[in-house]
This record gives structure tokens, C-alpha cells and sequence, in this order.
């Protein structure tokens, strides 16, 4: 007979997108776009978002740019405790464009976690895991609990940032 220690196993919370003093509307696009990558969605407010995130432990956190602003170091500090990706979108972010940028937040703080992403169909029949698709860098603005660069912060020189040398110049062009 086992112990009664061993009656009860732990509850695995499941993965989870957190959505931070988001419109209505704004949360039905995130609901409808982590119905197909298959992650939960909670939603709080900005009063609870640090208790909410610490139970949760979600994998990335939305959070409307306005809101963001109001504080965003705290924001930054709340994503990176957590290991979440910081998601800051506009209130009319398209669903397309939506699910893109959780699923490659999710599949960045899953990696950082090494956690395995959820699996779901493909065209064959057998699940999945990972990214459906390669999002345009463009499409992609997420931080992992720290701010963009903007094109003002980027130096006067494209190449500074990098870490391999600008290509040679050939002669006769520009």
C-alpha cells in the first residue's frame, strides 16, 4: 500500500500566455490565437499582474503599449523574474499578425526554460512541436524584460553592433 505521502501528485501548472489590462477585444484575438498554438490564456489587472504572474509563471506576458508605458521598468523586472517574454502591442493589433508574435515569444521563454512547447496537428495527422512558421523580423516586437532599440539608439555606423567586419568594398561601386 503507498504511503500517504505519495497519494497526491503535484499539480503541473500548465502553460499560459498572461494578458495584462487588456480591452475585451484585444483578449478575444489572443484567446483566438492561442487556440491554435495551444497555450492557455489568463488575464489581470494591472494592480494583480505581479501576483498573478508569480502563481502562473506564464510564458510571455501582453501588455498594450500604453499601459506599458506607465512603468515600464517595473514591467521589464515582472517579465524577466518570471523567464517570460514582455509582448507590448498595440489595442487594433491584427490576429495574424497576434498569433506570430506569441508564438515566437512563447517558443523564446520556453527555450529559456527548456521546457517543451505543446504540440498540436499538422497536415499529416501527427502533432508537433515548435514554430509553425518563421515570423518577419519586421512583425516581431518582443523583449525578453528589456526594451527595443529604436532607431535612435542604433549607432551612426550599421556594422558597430556586429560582431564580423562590414564586407569589402570592390571597386567601382558605391
Amino acid at each position: 500500500m503507498p504511503s500517504p505521502d505519495h497519494l497526491t501528485l503535484p499539480a503541473l501548472p500548465s502553460p499560459t500566455v498572461l494578458a495584462v489590462s487588456c480591452p475585451p477585444e484585444l483578449v478575444a484575438r489572443c484567446a483566438g490565437a492561442l487556440l491554435t498554438i495551444g497555450v492557455g490564456l489568463k488575464e489581470c489587472g494591472f494592480v494583480s499582474a505581479a501576483t498573478v504572474a508569480a502563481e502562473r509563471r506564464p510564458l510571455a506576458i501582453v501588455i498594450v503599449k500604453d499601459i506599458y508605458l506607465f512603468d515600464p521598468d517595473a514591467f521589464d523586472a515582472l517579465a524577466r523574474d518570471v523567464q517570460a517574454s514582455l509582448v507590448r502591442v498595440d489595442e487594433d493589433i491584427a490576429g495574424p499578425t497576434l498569433e506570430l508574435l506569441l508564438a515566437a515569444a512563447i517558443e523564446d521563454a520556453a527555450a529559456r526554460r527548456s521546457e517543451a512547447l505543446p504540440a498540436w496537428p499538422t497536415t499529416s495527422g501527427l502533432a508537433a512541436s515548435g514554430r509553425r512558421t518563421v515570423p518577419h523580423p519586421g512583425l516581431v516586437g518582443y523583449s525578453v524584460g528589456q526594451r527595443l532599440m529604436t532607431p535612435a539608439d542604433m549607432p551612426s555606423n550599421p556594422w558597430a553592433h556586429r560582431s564580423e567586419p562590414p564586407p569589402p568594398s570592390r571597386p567601382g561601386t558605391l
